[in-house]
């Protein structure tokens, strides 16, 4: 039976390594090594936090160290989620390339009018570095897991070892009214999922709790049940997420707590966030 294994196939070298995809955070990575292929891993926060923003970089970590993923939408459309990519890798403000339809003037001055553009000139270099990843985009109203083992399957070539989804409390699938017990039940048939197809599966999810003060980091109790199922729960957490206090500036610390692992140890990580670009950076200290 391919289920039921004698303890000694788990002691053979060909089992001993297990497979991790790195987050690009050294400062994470050094603790927990990655992902694994096979599990979830939860990325909670407050309404506002940067829960998107946090898959987004996650997913140009993971295909710039040639490890293709898939990204899938339940909130918006595969057009705004390229144009976050291109403003995380171009360093411009994602809004500003949809407002001012810069990909549209892009494709009619071409690459020889845009040097005197500082803007159309970091799109250009980032539309070639866009193109050049293993990223793929589907945008979805509607999970259902054949639907889904379809879209691996159209890519197969391309070796998917990634999903990236966003979000949580917008899949609709689950049959329960309630709005915990669905997103459970999502969950487990994401996990399932991820088991049978040797994937790494990245969530994100809202946290609801209105009891948090402002300002203060959400932790596991104010999670809905679904962290249960989670390998991994990432809880993100900016202080200043609602203050538009001017001496905040653009870049802001960006709090990552691993409040649950189920292979190891957990942590808490400071990396920057920049509201504008929606790019998360590790940390840069000055040396002396």
């Amino acid at each position: 039976m391919d289920r039921i294994k004698h303890v000694k196939e788990f002691l053979s070298g060909e089992n001993v390594e297990v497979e991790t995809i790195k987050l690009g955070y050294s400062t994470i990575d050094n603790l927990i090594l990655g992902v694994r292929r096979k599990e979830i891993a939860l990325f909670a926060s407050l309404p506002g936090v940067g829960k998107t923003a946090m898959l987004l970089n996650l997913a140009i970590n993971m295909a710039n160290s040639e490890n293709p993923v898939l990204f899938i939408t339940y909130e918006t459309t595969a057009r705004k989620i390229t144009e976050k990519f291109l403003g995380i890798i171009a360093g411009i403000d994602p809004s500003v390339i949809e407002k001012d339809n810069m990909l549209e003037k892009l494709k009619q001055r071409g690459d020889s009018a845009t040097q005197t553009d500082d803007y159309l000139s970091r799109l250009s270099e980032a539309v070639k570095t866009l193109s050049n990843l293993p990223v793929y985009i589907s945008e979805q109203f509607m999970f259902k897991p054949d639907i889904l083992k379809g879209e691996i399957e159209e890519i197969k070539g391309a070796h998917i070892k990634a999903i990236f989804i966003d979000s949580l409390q917008f899949v609709q699938y689950s049959t329960q009214k309630n709005a915990k017990e669905r997103d459970i039940e999502n969950i487990m048939l994401f996990k399932n999922f991820a088991r049978e197809n040797d994937i790494s599966i990245l969530i994100s999810s809202q946290i609801r709790s209105k009891d948090i003060p402002q300002g203060k980091a959400p932790t596991l109790g104010d999670m809905g049940g679904e962290e249960e199922l989670a390998d991994m729960v990432f809880i993100l957490h900016r202080p200043y997420a609602y203050s538009m206090d001017q001496y905040v500036g653009d870049t802001e610390e960006f709090v990552i707590q691993l409040a649950k692992n189920r292979n190891g140890p957990s942590g808490v990580f400071k990396l920057m966030f920049s509201r504008r670009t929606l790019r998360i950076e590790e940390r840069k200290f000055e040396s002396f």
